[in-house]
């Protein structure tokens, strides 16, 4: 043939041999990848990101597609005004030959153009979207390129280096960063060899390292997708689990209000996430009035009652905590997180439940008389005293620590001798018991 069609014939053979082929689907997924990456706003064009054998091969594999599925994404945005015309056409005529079985004159000469095109687009092509640091981190963080089959290790690369190219402010850095990348695709590409697994563990090892980012944590918490609000929901409970310096970094990093959002409007795992977050953050003394100021109460109330016995479990934790602070004690008796625990008290078959439930009364009850006398209304001596009679050593503890404060009224103490609490007392003293 005509040295156009054997050029043709030779970037197929290319593409066949080095299964270059990823199918439509992923040529939406890559390109999107690429138009978004973090550039510095710099002006490239395609092939600085893209080898050309595996732009053609995406080109081809793709025009194959949308020969047999025309609803796909419209890559020929891509080509010139020229091209996508022909392109369109170049379809046109292939479908007619796929359903009449007869292949049209001139039709290699076309495809041949196609690709003629294809490699103008891949010289001339800018990319000029500047992305968005939120969107690098939802696509690094909520695991979106594993759902990917085809090069799913080269998109979760292209994300890494976008995102670092975000912290480098001079161009001969981002350069380096984009010549590493250029390595890394060489051989992931054209090599089987162990490198392909090393990308995986880097890629693991820059995601591990995000998850541990607070302040990448709080912009998923304030951006990401529902999955990703409730994710960075837990990453942030597990933070501020037995770290007071993390307890503060996150409240500093405006992490609080985005937690109380979540915790109002989630659904019912971000709900959950969330309240396990704010029960770690109201550790700290100052957080706990943040927390308050930010709405949290009502909404952990009505966690505890209608929520799954894990949300309920982090919305009594929440409020156990919470409870310290004197202003809290009023809000959350005001609210009706009262009668809301003892009800827990009275009917969990969880002790670990109950537990939490006695130690967020105990607090409420402490240098506080009007909650004192809540509680005994609210019939809150009997469960208590039940805990104490027959409860694990901590539900003991948490249970006569409440007693103690509600004894400091003189109509609670006839109603704990009422309810046989004095035995079970006397007998954690003869046996040493908490």
């Amino acid at each position: 043939g005509e040295p156009l069609e054997l050029f043709a014939a030779a970037v197929l053979e290319r593409v066949v041999d080095c299964n270059l082929r990823c199918g439509q689907d992923y040529f939406g997924r890559v390109w999107t990848v690429s138009e978004r990456l973090a550039r510095c706003s710099f002006s490239e064009t395609l092939n600085w990101w893209i080898s050309s054998d595996l732009w053609l091969g995406m080109v081809l594999d793709t025009f194959v597609t949308t020969t047999e599925n025309s609803k796909g994404a419209d890559w020929s945005k891509f080509f010139s005004k020229e091209g996508r015309t022909h392109v369109h056409s170049t379809i046109g005529k292939c479908k007619s030959a796929t359903v009449s079985g007869e292949a049209f004159a001139g039709l290699e000469h076309d495809m041949a153009r196609v690709i003629m095109f294809a490699i103008e687009a891949w010289l001339t092509i800018s990319l000029k979207e500047t992305p968005t640091k939120p969107w690098l981190l939802m696509f690094l963080i909520e695991d979106l390129f594993n759902e990917y089959q085809a090069f799913k290790s080269l998109d979760g690369i292209f994300a890494v280096y976008a995102f670092y190219c975000f912290e480098q402010k001079g161009y001969s850095d981002w350069l380096c960063a984009l010549q590493s990348l250029t390595d890394i695709l060489g051989h992931a590409l054209l090599v089987d060899t162990p490198s392909t697994h090393s990308i995986e563990n880097v890629l693991n090892s820059f995601r591990w390292r995000l998850k541990g980012d607070i302040q990448v944590q709080v912009e998923l918490v304030r951006l990401g997708s529902l999955m990703g609000k409730t994710n960075g929901a837990g990453a942030l409970m597990n933070l501020a689990a037995g770290s007071p310096d993390n307890r503060m970094t996150i409240a500093q990093a405006g992490g609080i209000p985005l937690l109380v959002e979540l915790l109002r409007t989630g659904p019912e795992e971000g709900k959950t996430q969330a309240a396990g977050a704010l029960q770690n953050l109201a550790a700290n003394p100052m957080n706990q009035r943040l927390i308050a100021q930010a709405g949290a109460i009502p909404a952990l109330q009505q966690l505890l009652q209608t929520g799954p016995v894990e949300g309920q479990m982090n919305a009594v934790g929440a409020l156990r905590n919470l409870a310290v602070d004197a202003n809290n004690k009023v809000i959350i008796a005001q609210a009706g997180g009262i009668l809301a625990l003892v009800d827990l008290l009275r009917t969990s078959p969880d002790e670990g439940m109950r537990t939490h439930a006695a130690a967020a009364l105990r607090n409420l009850a402490e240098n506080n008389y009007d909650n004192k006398k809540a509680i005994a209304m609210a019939e809150g001596v009997a469960p208590l005293v039940e805990l104490l009679r027959s409860g694990s050593e901590d539900g003991q503890t948490k249970a006569a620590g409440a007693l103690w404060n509600l004894a400091a009224i003189c109509d609670n103490r006839v109603l704990i001798a009422n309810e046989h609490g004095i035995p079970p007392l006397v007998a954690l003293l003869r046996t040493g018991g908490p």
